[in-house]
């Protein structure tokens, strides 16, 4: 279940017990469908833990909510809409995590070769040294 207030521009979406802010989007004919997920309007989610109430207090600059006994207070203008560099870059560390695999698997492969191609001139070794013929000393 979800519900909505709203403060002019942006609104408050209580989510799977989670709370959001979002930008109000431009509404013109059919209403708006927001994907938390995938917004396309700057959208962030305020809670980790949940909550069980909120609201906008100071004429809507300020979110509040609480959790059990604990209550909850933030300025609007305190809340950054950019996604932490380590959000962003995700999709970009999964790429890099994904070659980084596959150097590890390339190595791994590179490796196996060079041991068995080590095992194999072990095993060539003996048999190769019986076969010589060495040298004595009192040979010419």
């Amino acid at each position: 279940m979800h519900s909505l207030k709203t403060d002019g521009n942006w609104v408050l979406a209580h989510i799977m017990n989670q709370l959001y802010v979002t930008a109000m989007p431009v509404v013109g004919g059919e209403a708006p469908t927001i994907m938390i997920t995938t917004a396309s309007v700057p959208t962030k989610k305020l809670t980790d833990i949940g909550a069980d109430y909120f609201a906008w207090a100071d004429d809507g600059k300020t979110i509040t909510w609480a959790v059990g006994a604990s209550f909850f207070r933030q300025p609007l203008s305190a809340i950054s809409f950019e996604p932490p560099k380590e959000e962003k870059k995700e999709g970009e560390k999964k790429e890099e995590a994904k070659k980084e695999g596959d150097k590890k698997e390339a190595a791994q492969v590179d490796a196996k070769k060079d041991e068995t191609r080590r095992t194999s001139r072990r095993k060539r070794s003996p048999r190769s040294s019986r076969n010589k013929k060495t040298p004595s000393k009192n040979s010419p």
